[in-house]
């Protein structure tokens, strides 16, 4: 969410200004995988042992902008 706005202030609006076309065709593509996508193909190879959030202490991926990992890797 925080991401999203910070984009909206700064590069979308600069990008729409400059180029006079819309920046969602490259949003699009600039985060090709998701947070649930990526954390699928890291438990085919590791444990997580524990998750970190930032900016908000809750579990939830949709509401952060960075999710911390510290992984073991399976045997």
């Amino acid at each position: 969410m925080a991401y999203s706005l910070a984009r909206r202030l700064s590069a979308q609006r600069i990008f729409e200004k400059r180029y006079g076309q819309s920046y969602r065709w490259f949003v699009e593509r600039e985060h090709i995988n998701r947070p649930a996508e990526i954390i699928e193909e890291i438990r085919r190879f590791f444990e997580i042992r524990q998750r970190r959030f930032f900016p908000l202490p809750v579990p939830f991926l949709w509401c952060n902008l960075c999710l911390g990992l510290t992984l073991n890797a399976r045997r």
